[in-house]
Parts: structure tokens; sequence; C-alpha cells
């Protein structure tokens, strides 16, 4: 995948998951909920974030987040040295996300709350 479409992809994703999460608790995310984050360019791709995660500079405390263990710190090192491993990676992700269905009442049960069982 290109940098500029991998990119794209990505904040897609981010979106579709706060916005979930958001709903998840409660919450409502606009159109112009977020953070303006600086400008870079497109080719950049995921490893300038890892890049930027191990420099501090970032935006979000779940970003920072990241290297306050040991683990998710390797993590973060190899994505930064090895992009091409995280996009193999994220695309196997996104294809096992695809494949799964959308959950109907008929075939089980449908939360009201995502932290409690009906």
């Amino acid at each position: 995948m290109a940098g500029a479409k991998l990119a794209a992809t990505v904040a897609a994703c981010a979106l579709l998951l706060l916005a979930t999460a958001a709903a998840c608790h409660g919450l409502e995310v606009g159109a112009t909920t977020g953070v303006r984050a600086p400008r870079r360019r497109p080719s950049s791709g995921p490893s300038s974030i890892y890049k930027n995660v191990l420099a501090r500079r970032v935006l979000f405390a779940s970003d920072a987040a990241l290297l306050s263990s040991p683990a998710t710190e390797r993590m973060v090192r190899a994505n930064a040295r090895l992009p091409a491993s995280w996009e193999k990676k994220f695309a196997r992700a996104m294809v096992r996300m695809a494949s799964i269905e959308l959950k109907a009442a008929h075939r089980g049960e449908i939360r009201k709350n995502c932290r409690v069982v009906n």
C-alpha cells in the first residue's frame, strides 16, 4: 500500500474506532471532533508516527502510553525501524476484521451496554 493511501486508511480506521468507543460510552462524536495534527508529507507513513512516539512528540495520551511498558515500547521501536512489517500486519488485521460478520439479534446477543451482559 502506498504511503498516502495507507495513511488515509489508518486515519479512517482511527476515526471509526473513536466513534465506536465514544458511542459505547454514551458520548457523541461529531464530524468536527478531533485534534489537528501537525502537517507532514503524505509519504512519511506510519513509521513516522512511531518515530514521533519515541521522540515524545504525540498529541494523544494513548500514544504516549505506548512507551509505558517494555512490551509495547519494543513494538513501537520495531514499527519505527521496519515500517514494511507494520504494513503487512495492518493489512492482515484489516482482512481479518473485514471477515467479521454483522451480529444480528437472531444470531446472538447484542449488548445494550457494552460493559454489561444483557
